[in-house]
């Protein structure tokens, strides 16, 4: 069994991975520039904020970030950091897991099935594997290692399903907006089904990251439920 010290040590490494690697996901993702003729939804309204993953990019940065802070001000102060902690734990349980998920596992399955689905392979010459892989991997990856190094008080059901669907009902609005706006759905997959198929993938897309809410919950109290209480006030 891993010492909680060196737990400890490995969860504020993941925290400044995390703080470093998605800033820079962002600015590189942010400076891609794919011509028009080749993606033509990239540069319409919204620019790169209409997408998903890049949206979850600034989630998972802002969450590390806020993550170092904790850290910092728990070795200069022997107080807790109680209020941003809590804030902290809320966030991670009812978006940054289970968006963080979704996002990496729905973008594999379909990239696996059909990538002109998700994205086409003349995009990797202005979207390279790696930047792929810090935006779509890393993003369930570093969370992952998040929740197994330290714990956390899940939030009642109730409050964490309404952030999560609170998030997900403004981000379906949104890309409604984009399309109204530029007459273009934000992903391929959508342009290729009929209307009620849509909204069934849609619809599905919400019960899945809802189902990953639940997951999260589960291999949170998995791991730590049998820790001692000298174990998880280090965390």
């Amino acid at each position: 069994m891993v010492s909680s010290t060196l737990l400890r040590v490995i969860n504020v490494g993941v925290h400044v991975v995390g703080a470093v690697l998605f800033p820079f996901g962002i600015y590189t993702h942010y400076k891609v520039d794919i011509p028009v003729d080749v993606n033509p939804i990239d540069s319409a309204y919204g620019q790169k904020f209409k997408y998903l993953t890049f949206i979850d990019e600034i989630l998972q940065a802002s969450y590390f970030i806020v993550c170092v802070a904790c850290d910092v001000i728990s070795l200069s102060n022997a107080s807790p950091v109680t209020t941003l902690s809590s804030a902290r734990d809320y966030f991670f349980a009812s978006i940054g897991f289970p968006i963080g998920s979704f996002v990496a596992i729905t973008f594999w399955a379909l990239f696996i099935l059909d990538r002109n689905l998700v994205m086409p392979a003349e995009f990797d010459q202005y979207f390279p594997m790696w930047l792929n892989h810090i935006v779509h991997s890393m993003v369930f990856v570093l969370p992952v290692l998040e929740m197994v190094t330290s714990s956390r008080e899940y939030p009642s059901v109730q409050n964490g399903l309404i952030g999560l669907c609170v998030f997900q009902g403004v981000y379906l609005v949104w890309i409604h907006v984009v399309y109204y706006k530029c007459d273009m759905w934000v992903y391929p997959i959508l342009e290729k089904l009929g209307l009620f198929a849509r909204y069934v993938f849609l619809g599905s897309s919400v019960a899945f990251s809802i189902a990953l809410y639940f997951g999260g919950q589960f291999l949170n109290n998995a791991i730590w439920s049998s820790q001692g209480p000298s174990v998880k006030k280090l965390m």
